[in-house]
């Protein structure tokens, strides 16, 4: 991931390149070039980091020679374009695509929609993420702006002392707190805890009550 990072992106696009979200084993770019899929064409070193076989066959870029092989970096979008995305902390994310006109139409599986809005949000209910959560609540949380609703009620039915009981629990669905980063002021721009550039006792530890902690309660 590192060597990837530096080694590859940085050295290639230096400034024109931003790094905007990472997970386990996935990175998020912002890319400043014309078009993308014909660098990857002209440049050996980006291209020989990828398995492209999840492209659509027509693509320049498509080829099965690295297809599942482990190491290989992927194009989770497919060949579509990222229009936004706004990443509130770890394994919580939304993201915009724009598919022309493949916008409304279904995947292969007929899951979901190409083009449109995709929501992350670990440990919240599928119906809750589908049904109630959006890109433009993303938004407005990181910026804390009003009209965001936090909570979202949760019905569950779950076993306790072999005895089945219906549960519902206000789940904690949009969360800007980052305890892996310190987030500067702009609300964008993140540095690493210990950071030179931060003061000794001064690293925007606030009193962030109930950002860690579910509101929930039996019925």
């Amino acid at each position: 991931m590192y060597d990837y990072n530096y080694n590859v992106m940085q050295k290639h696009y230096f400034d024109n390149t931003k790094l905007m979200y990472t997970d386990t084993d996935s990175l998020v770019y912002l890319i400043k070039t014309e078009d993308f899929y014909k660098d990857l064409i002209e440049n050996p070193n980006l291209i020989d980091r990828l398995g492209t076989a999840d492209l659509p066959p027509i693509h320049p870029c498509y080829t099965t020679a690295r297809k599942k092989v482990p190491g290989f970096f992927s194009d989770e979008l497919k060949g579509h374009m990222m229009t936004e995305f706004c990443a509130l902390r770890a394994k919580s994310y939304a993201y915009n695509i724009y598919a022309g006109e493949d916008d409304a139409v279904r995947d292969k599986d007929d899951k979901f929609k190409v083009g449109g809005e995709k929501i992350k949000a670990e440990v919240v209910k599928q119906n809750a993420v589908k049904n109630h959560m959006t890109l433009k609540d993303h938004r407005r949380c990181l910026f804390d702006q009003a009209g965001v609703e936090a909570y979202k009620e949760n019905i569950s039915i779950c076993s306790f002392k072999h005895q089945f009981m219906t549960i519902k629990t206000r789940k904690l669905t949009y969360n800007s707190y980052d305890d892996k980063r310190v987030v500067l002021d702009d609300k964008i721009h993140t540095l690493a805890h210990g950071h030179y550039s931060l003061e000794d006792n001064d690293e925007q530890i606030n009193d962030w009550l109930d950002h860690e902690i579910d509101a929930g309660g039996l019925d």
